[in-house]
Parts: structure tokens; C-alpha cells; sequence
């Protein structure tokens, strides 16, 4: 009897099992776009309280700015992608000397 009845039980168990990561991992995306969203809050601020900041952002995005300034950009290095071999039995090709 005790058999039968944990084998009803059983797929319920594992369906709660599942229904349960299911609603920690919702929790976690919620909590990720509700900082994001905080975020995004924060900049809606400043864009209509802050003329500094606004100011700031419009002359960067469209590349303005003041008489007699000049503007240097400087462009994000570059980073360097580095290849592992994945057999230490590769032979090396031959140059074309």
C-alpha cells in the first residue's frame, strides 16, 4: 500500500520539483529587470531635471559642440584574441620558401 501510494505521489513530487527552479529562476530574471528598470528610472531623471546631463548626452550623440571646442573621440581598444591548438600533435606548415 505504501508502494502505491508513493508512486502516485511520486510524478507530483518531481512536478513540484520542477515548478519550483521554474519560479526561482523567474524570481532572479525579475529581480535583473527591475534593476535594470531602476536604471532606466534614474536616466529619465536626470534627462528631464538635469539640463547638465542632458546637454552631455545630446552633444555626444549627435556630435555637437561648442564654438572654438575641439573633440577628441578615442576609439575602444581592441582586445586580442588569443588560439589554442587543441592537439599538441599538429604539425606546422611548411613556408612557401
Amino acid at each position: 500500500m505504501l508502494i502505491i501510494v508513493a508512486l502516485l505521489f511520486l510524478p507530483e513530487l518531481k512536478k513540484q520539483k520542477n515548478l519550483q527552479a521554474e519560479l526561482e529562476r523567474l524570481e532572479t530574471e525579475l529581480a535583473h529587470y527591475k534593476q535594470i528598470n531602476q536604471q532606466k528610472s534614474q536616466q529619465l531623471d536626470w534627462l528631464l531635471y538635469d539640463p547638465q546631463y542632458l546637454e552631455t548626452i545630446a552633444r555626444d550623440k549627435l556630435d555637437l559642440m561648442k564654438e572654438g571646442e575641439i573633440v577628441i573621440r578615442m576609439a575602444p581598444a581592441e582586445q586580442e584574441v588569443v588560439t589554442t591548438p587543441i592537439s599538441n600533435d599538429i604539425e606546422p606548415v611548411p613556408s612557401a620558401n
